[in-house]
């Protein structure tokens, strides 16, 4: 979904001379928005927890809509 998202055609999917003959050479990400997104994915599993223990913790009703 995301190849064709991203403007890419079905034409496009295979490319001679690459050896992932499912993508062409110039799909995906650099490496530095890689890293960003882990970094936000590492950044966000504090307050994850810590919000999954006040649940756990805590009885109220309106805390089983979050």
């Amino acid at each position: 979904m995301l190849f064709f998202a991203l403007g890419y055609k079905s034409n496009q999917i295979t490319e001679e001379n690459n050896i992932f003959s499912f993508r062409p050479a110039s799909f995906g990400f650099e490496l530095r928005v890689v890293y960003l997104r882990w970094f936000l994915i590492a950044a966000l599993y504090y307050p994850c927890n810590w919000f999954g223990e006040v649940k756990r913790k805590n009885n109220s009703s309106w805390l089983s809509y979050l």
